[in-house]
């Protein structure tokens, strides 16, 4: 199944070295659209790129744990909102591309190496134009 590899970023994202782990939500997850997942995620990248930018990715810290969950959930969330299949497809496939750029970023700080914007610049703004150019046809 494709979402395994998103499954196991999202822990690895999750395991990253040195941070403290949240508490585990018990009970159901509040309802949430896929449009504030989508805005979430694009927000969440957004802030990666620029804190990688800057060398200062610690800035985004929680962004980068949160967004492996957003990217396993919006293709998920678009099959259940009946989206259209060409632009579901459109949609999983941003969400990997982004999804390969954060394991990269992850991986690298795992290693205890420096994460430099120009290593990721091409796959993180490549997948965010990708993820940004289907905000308009998600339905509300």
């Amino acid at each position: 199944m494709r979402f395994f590899g998103m499954l196991a970023l999202a822990f690895a994202l999750a395991g990253f070295a040195g941070c403290e782990s949240k508490p585990v939500e018990s009970g159901p997850k509040p309802t949430v659209s896929l449009k504030e997942t989508y805005d979430k995620t694009v927000a969440a990248a957004q802030k990666i790129r620029d804190a990688i930018e800057k060398g200062e990715i610690d800035s985004a810290h929680d962004e980068l744990h949160d967004i492996g969950h957003y990217l396993e959930d919006l293709p998920v969330m678009a099959k259940a909102a009946s989206m259209d299949a060409a632009k579901q497809e459109a949609l999983e496939k941003a969400a990997k591309s982004l999804f390969d750029v954060m394991l990269k970023i992850d991986e690298s700080l795992h290693d205890a190496k420096e994460v430099k914007f120009e290593d990721v610049k091409e796959g993180l703004e490549g997948g965010l134009a990708e993820l940004k150019g289907l905000g308009d046809s998600l339905p509300k």
